[in-house]
């Protein structure tokens, strides 16, 4: 009995140090990250899975836009995490340096190279795109009849360089998104059993990008 009692009290010893270890690399890992100019935008991918839970940070979601009953097309959410309080969709973007974002349409970045040259490229405001993915995730629970968490839209710039011309909301370079993000997380949190009904939700919405693209250049037809 002793000896049970003995083995028991050691396996449990071992479950608790790896448990401690894995957090203590965890930690390790996300400054690794967060100490990197420019991790990419797999490195901050990488960052919130650390954070979050792998399985919590949806990559690649394509969400139907509903009118009524009917789909009418299918919107990018590009990250979708599942925060213990609400729901956040993250577009990640791969651009540094100065970015001038006045423009309704077009963004432009403006990076300096190794070299002393400059990068100047434009790219579409991101903001948009990211704001009608949130809206169509909140018309799916609404047809589902599901109960709708709090959803915030953000974007974030894979980059601790990123810098903007002038303040927008909820638009972040890494370092800060992170931050932000974190501060969502914290509150009166969703029971895991509701997080795993959004998540199988989101995940029985979502389609292929080939599927979404075609439907989208159908439509236009």
């Amino acid at each position: 009995m002793k000896d049970a009692v003995l083995i028991g009290a050691c396996a449990l010893a071992v479950i608790i140090l790896l448990v401690i270890a894995g957090k203590i690399r965890r930690q390790y890992q996300k400054k690794q990250i967060l100490s990197l100019i420019g991790p990419g935008i797999d490195g901050a991918v990488r960052l919130l899975k650390l954070e979050f839970g792998a399985k919590n940070v949806l990559r690649g979601i394509y969400l139907p836009v509903y009118d009524g009953r009917r789909v009418v097309s299918y919107i990018f959410a590009d990250t979708v995490i599942l925060l213990p309080t609400c729901i956040a969709i993250c577009r990640i973007r791969g651009e540094a340096g100065l970015i001038y974002c006045e423009d309704g349409f077009d963004w432009h970045q403006s990076a300096r190279l190794r070299s002393g040259g400059t990068l100047e490229t434009d790219f579409s405001n991101p903001m948009k795109p990211n704001k009608e993915a949130v809206s169509a995730l909140r018309r799916i629970f609404d047809k589902v009849q599901v109960e709708e968490p709090d959803i915030h839209g953000v974007i974030m710039f894979a980059s601790k360089t990123a810098r903007f011309s002038c303040p927008q909301p909820n638009v972040y370079n890494l370092e800060h998104g992170y931050a932000y993000l974190k501060e969502l997380a914290k509150g009166k949190r969703i029971p895991r059993d509701t997080r795993s009904t959004y998540r199988k939700l989101i995940l029985s919405q979502t389609v292929k990008k080939s599927v979404a693209e075609w439907y989208n250049v159908k439509k236009l037809k």
